[in-house]
């Protein structure tokens, strides 16, 4: 009896994970940080469509902020940029919508950054009372994108090549 009943556990166990890994909640927040340079960075921040059931409707504001820290957990000076966002076409679609269609492109000025690795990006999404019921809607983490460099071809016996 305890046999089936172990093995019944491993087996749900496993279905929920194979569950988990085909329908898991993706990143909510996808975007890339290019570095400059001098060392500054701009920012280019797009909303994932895990984020179409917040609806708002045409011509409804809402407010995004972008604070910017390192994963110690200490803030950054002068590194909070709130965003407009105004609604269209009935819905808030999943895009958040600035200047630009789809993308919202708030350029964090003067930041140097010592280790892109230490980065990450937290946005608030809150809606103001007059348009929603509710405020703050969620908070989400993300790290910086870095492009993948090529390594060059290495020979599987550096011994000869030094004898070249």
């Amino acid at each position: 009896m305890r046999f089936i009943i172990s093995h019944i556990r491993q087996t749900l166990l496993v279905l929920f994970v194979i569950l988990f890994i085909f329908t898991g909640e993706k990143p909510s927040i996808a975007y890339k940080i290019d570095p400059i340079s001098d060392g500054l960075i701009t920012g280019k921040f797009e909303l994932a469509p895990a984020m179409k059931d917040f609806e708002l409707k045409e011509g409804e504001h809402a407010s995004v902020t972008f604070m910017v820290r390192n994963l110690t957990g200490k803030e950054l000076d002068l590194a909070i940029y709130t965003a407009h966002v105004i609604g269209s076409q009935n819905t808030f679609n999943p895009w958040l919508e600035t200047n630009e269609p789809t993308w919202i492109t708030p350029e964090i000025d003067r930041i140097k950054l010592k280790n892109l690795n230490k980065l990450s990006f937290n946005i608030n999404i809150e809606v103001p009372k007059d348009a929603r019921q509710g405020t703050i809607l969620k908070w989400f983490t993300c790290r910086p994108y870095r492009r993948k460099r090529r390594r060059k071809s290495v020979s599987l016996n550096p011994y000869q090549d030094s004898l070249l």
